[in-house]
């Protein structure tokens, strides 16, 4: 087995813990990973413009030295982002204290940094350029990556980065016998784990001549995380125990890895799967699924709909655009069960919505009175109320309705927001009293003035439906609105909710701008609704109950 292997803890596992590695953890992996036959350590970044106190940032030679202390064996990489730092500012190895430098590079700027690289190694650096999000690369632009190579070859390593984890061992397979054929440069391959396919893609990479390859203790690193640097010791250590040996990374895995493990989350997980599945940006499934509004499925139908070229970067603004072309491939005509026709009609098409606050459990006694003493429509969001009875329920987001739908009973209206894909909710009611609103006017006229162009609110997107079918006045109940000093956003125990901070102020102001933009559209149209109960939303409150 001639093939080498690096060891990237630190510099990919710092995207998890933010680079909260003290010199001693260094030390001891330094150690532990050089014992077990590891040829290379990276241990963080050359940047010399980085301010911070970060040791790993800007890595310098009185760090690296107190790491490796007097007994040098697996020799010290640092990594150069492209585009970062200018050539005139590296400085050669026996100031830096790097053995090793690896130039990380997407494909659109793949010339200009392979050349920068090749112009590197004239310092005296052992030199890498790693071409990134590799799954997302064509047979056309592998053919071109080699004629490149072809150009430069002074480099050590021509690395294959599997950004995403997308990589599946046949393509693994092609890819590196197609460079091994047309080069003859030495392969490195850095591969993720979305698909649980790392080890596997690092043993076709081997086996087709790869020449050396990363992982992580625990694959502790960025989106699904990297190669199981002791789990592929396990298996070199069978082959060849005179160059590998697992014991020390175990010892190091089970006394400094593994309390970090119970502290910080990395690995495999549902967005990183899809970030895998898809060949994109963790970003896209991971704020998706924060939101809590859409199933996994639905989330991968809505990112299937990216173009190739916009993966391998983040674009919110992208994000947006394609949920709002879901929503618009599945919006279909309105349709109002005779059932609730009547009970517009009979409520003098004026509506209570409850929604899911604490107010809702706080004023109880008060919103059941009111109820009483008026004539109206009581209409739940996502779920069945189990505080205030309801004549039905509207059901906004597929999630919700997948897991409440079965909640609710028989007797009650069913409203339907035309973004669920019914055809897919095995336990969708099959009765009379189901009704489907469209917001199809609402989303062409507006549109533009919509602060995220689909609402990022079941509650909102209830007062629009109700609305859209003809009823004139809307009164809402527990609609309080995100309190970020307390992990009480229900009246009940919420299981499925985003309690993060971020995310909690972010979804008050996206529902502030929306319920505005609900009242300028719409009392236009003389039609209006008003808050009842305590809400941060002070523009739209009302007190009415007593």
């Amino acid at each position: 087995m001639k093939f080498k292997i690096l060891d990237c803890t630190i510099r990919d596992g710092g995207y998890i813990n933010d680079w909260a590695f003290d010199i001693n953890f260094a030390k001891a992996l330094y150690q532990a990973v050089s014992e077990a036959g590891v040829s290379y350590i990276e241990l963080g970044f050359l940047n010399p413009k980085y301010e911070g106190d970060n040791l790993w940032l800007n890595c310098t030679k009185s760090t690296i030295n107190k790491v490796i202390g007097s007994n040098k064996k697996a020799k010290v990489a640092l990594l150069i982002n492209y585009g970062s730092i200018a050539y005139d500012e590296i400085l050669p190895p026996a100031v830096t204290g790097a053995d090793m430098l690896r130039v990380v590079t997407p494909l659109s700027k793949s010339k200009e940094a392979i050349a920068f690289a090749n112009k590197v190694t004239t310092l005296g650096y052992e030199v890498t350029i790693n071409f990134m999000a590799v799954s997302n690369y064509e047979n056309k632009d592998i053919l071109e990556l080699s004629n490149l190579i072809n150009q430069y070859k002074d480099l050590t390593y021509y690395y294959l980065a599997d950004s995403f984890g997308s990589l599946i061992p046949s393509r693994t397979r092609a890819v590196i016998q197609a460079l091994k054929f047309s080069t003859d440069a030495k392969i490195g391959f850095h591969p993720h784990n979305n698909l649980q396919l790392a080890f596997a893609n690092v043993l076709e990479a081997i086996d087709q001549g790869c020449d050396i390859v990363d992982g992580s203790i625990l694959g502790m690193g960025r989106g699904g995380g990297n190669l199981y640097l002791e789990t592929a010791l396990a298996y070199f250590e069978k082959l060849n125990p005179d160059q590998f040996q697992l014991e020390p990374v175990l010892r190091f895995a089970d006394i400094y890895m593994e309390p970090l493990k119970k502290n910080f989350q990395w690995g495999y997980s549902l967005p990183q799967l899809l970030s895998g599945v898809l060949s994109c940006h963790p970003n896209y499934p991971t704020n998706l699924l924060k939101q809590k509004t859409y199933p996994a499925d639905d989330v991968y139908n809505i990112l299937a709909l990216m173009e190739a070229g916009a993966k391998n970067r983040y674009n919110k603004d992208k994000l947006e655009e394609l949920v709002i072309k879901s929503v618009r491939a599945k919006t279909v005509v309105s349709k109002v069960s005779d059932t609730l026709h009547q009970l517009k009609a009979k409520s003098c098409k004026r509506a209570l919505l409850l929604m899911a606050g604490p107010s809702i459990a706080e004023y109880q006694t008060a919103i059941n009175r009111f109820i009483q003493e008026q004539e109206l429509t009581v209409i739940s969001v996502n779920r069945e109320n189990s505080l205030i009875p309801s004549d039905g329920v509207f059901f906004g987001n597929r999630r919700r309705a997948i897991r409440y739908v079965d909640d609710v009973s028989e007797e009650k209206e069913f409203i339907f927001s035309s973004s669920i894909d019914k055809t897919t909710i095995s336990n969708f009611p099959q009765n009379d009293k189901v009704s489907t609103v469209t917001f199809g006017e609402f989303y062409e006229d507006k549109a533009a003035e919509l602060p995220t162009k689909s609402f990022s609110n079941s509650g909102v997107e209830a007062i629009a439906g109700l609305f859209e079918i003809g009823f004139i006045e809307v009164l809402v109940v527990g609609m309080d609105g995100y309190a970020t000093d307390t992990n009480k956003t229900h009246y009940y125990q919420e299981e499925d909710a985003n309690k993060e901070l971020k995310y909690l102020k972010s979804f008050n102001s996206n529902t502030k701008e929306e319920l505005q933009i609900l009242a300028d559209f719409y009392v236009a149209m003389g039609q209006n609704f008003k808050i009842i109960t305590p809400t941060l939303f002070s523009n739209h409150y009302a007190a009415l109950l007593q």
